[in-house]
């Protein structure tokens, strides 16, 4: 009985206590997208000077300089209600006080399967000295089912912003450009935060199973509690004569 009831205890426990973690997790959510949607709405600035997803996700960001003019980098995408297209990324060589320029990534946003040859979209092409403005970020798009690059194509199926960089020789850094022109392709996504928050949905979840393990624990127990051993055999001598 005692084994059953520790049993039964620490099961609980162990579903309680990941309930709580979420919550735990909730808050800690809660909070990174609160400091995101701060920064999102601050006024942009400058391109820190050495980047980081913690530090500098969401930092809105207004830089000039010039796209490298080199072939465009094609994620594989959907969009509603556009439809299957490809979001462009390209390299932007940011000027800087010391002179020579940065290369940094820039997501310059979608275009529809059937404009995927730029020669199709000339109004899309950029020459010459720019000014460009976005928030920076880092996503975290991957999972074993992510089909690995097309190199030979430029053709991804994920924003991997180091696996980008290192294969067009760039900053790990990628700007998420803004609307240079709101009427012509590539459409630029809004800035937003979006991050993943379920945690509430999870907790849930665990106190359900606590209290679902809690009660089969409790009749389980109750009956153990409740069991009688088998009524003793007849003496097989009884009734016999001396």
């Amino acid at each position: 009985m005692g084994i059953a009831l520790l049993f039964a205890a620490a099961g609980l426990g162990l579903l309680l206590s990941l309930g709580f973690w979420q919550l735990q997790r909730l808050h800690w959510k809660e909070a990174l997208i609160a400091m995101a949607e701060a920064r999102i709405s601050a006024a942009p600035g400058p391109l820190p000077a050495a980047p980081t997803p913690e530090a500098d996700q969401f930092r809105p960001v207004l830089i000039r300089g010039a796209y490298a003019q080199e072939p465009e980098t094609l994620i594989a995408t959907s969009r509603a209600p556009d439809g299957p297209g490809f979001r462009v990324v390209e390299v932007f060589e940011a000027e800087t006080p010391a002179g020579a320029p940065r290369r940094i990534l820039v997501d310059r946003g979608y275009v529809p399967s059937a404009k995927r040859d730029p020669a199709s979209r000339p109004e899309s092409l950029r020459s010459g000295e720019q000014e460009l403005s976005g928030v920076l970020r880092w996503f975290d798009e991957g999972n074993f089912a992510i089909p690995k690059p097309d190199f030979e194509n430029r053709l991804w199926f994920e924003r991997d912003v180091p696996a980008l960089a290192a294969a067009l020789g760039t900053e790990p850094t990628m700007i998420l450009a803004a609307d240079e022109d709101p009427t012509a392709l590539p459409l630029a996504d809004p800035p937003d935060v979006s991050y993943r928050n379920k945690h509430l949905e999870y907790a849930g979840t665990w106190f359900s199973l606590a209290a679902a393990w809690a009660l089969m624990s409790f009749v389980w127990l109750r009956r153990l509690a409740s069991a009688r051993p088998d009524a003793p055999r007849l003496d097989s001598g009884r009734g016999r004569g001396v």
